[in-house]
């Protein structure tokens, strides 16, 4: 499957996902097409973290060479950055809300995935999260400004956001989520991937135009 194809095709939504309500927990009032664009940019991450040829590296990426929490932001930054990369080659125009909401869901599921595997308990570690989900944010600002891509307007717009999302306890409520889910889960449990890329197994900002 090449770039456009993983940005054009249908994807069917993730087990347990929700209308553009991604990690903040804040339903966000979509339109069909962003609600659209959501759901394919998370099956697409999905599909991509989850395939038999990426899920070893995915896996290699989140132990972070001994550092897990960089391994989890660069892991992120890689998902979110080849799918978003995928859109801007297909024509698709992906706005802030649905990148913001759709790359913290994809956050969320590498932070469960690095527990499951037994890379690291996330759910015992709320500050390395938190670290994590900003030194993802910082490391896909880089990307995009060795590219080129970098919207200044939109990056201060998202950091508006983000500061509001924190104001209002929408950060504290996804990362707390986070450790509740990873409390309730089982013992480090081996990690399968998906048979087939087609099968999900289940922004960061705008800049990603």
């Amino acid at each position: 499957m090449d770039q456009q194809d993983m940005a054009n095709a249908p994807a069917p939504m993730p087990d347990g996902a929700q209308p553009v309500q991604g990690g903040l927990g804040e339903s966000v009032q979509a339109s069909p097409e962003e609600q659209a664009d959501y759901e394919r940019f998370i099956g697409r991450a999905f599909e991509l973290i989850y395939n038999q040829q990426m899920l070893p590296q995915v896996l290699g990426l989140l132990q972070g060479e001994g550092d897990p929490k960089e391994g989890l932001a660069r892991a992120a930054t890689m998902i979110i950055g080849r799918v978003a990369g995928a859109a801007q080659q297909a024509g698709t125009k992906l706005s802030g809300d649905v990148l913001l909401h759709a790359g913290t869901a994809v956050f969320e599921d590498l932070a469960n995935l690095a527990s499951e595997a037994g890379i690291h308990d996330f759910g015992e570690d709320r500050d390395g999260l938190e670290g994590a989900y900003f030194k993802a944010l910082d490391l896909y600002r880089e990307m995009l400004q060795q590219s080129g891509q970098l919207d200044e307007a939109a990056v201060a717009q998202d950091l508006d956001q983000l500061m509001r999302a924190d104001q209002d306890g929408q950060l504290e409520a996804m990362f707390r989520r986070l450790s509740e889910e990873d409390a309730a889960g089982d013992e480090p449990r081996e990690v399968q991937a998906d048979p087939g890329t087609n099968a999900p197994h289940g922004g960061l900002m705008e800049g990603m135009q």
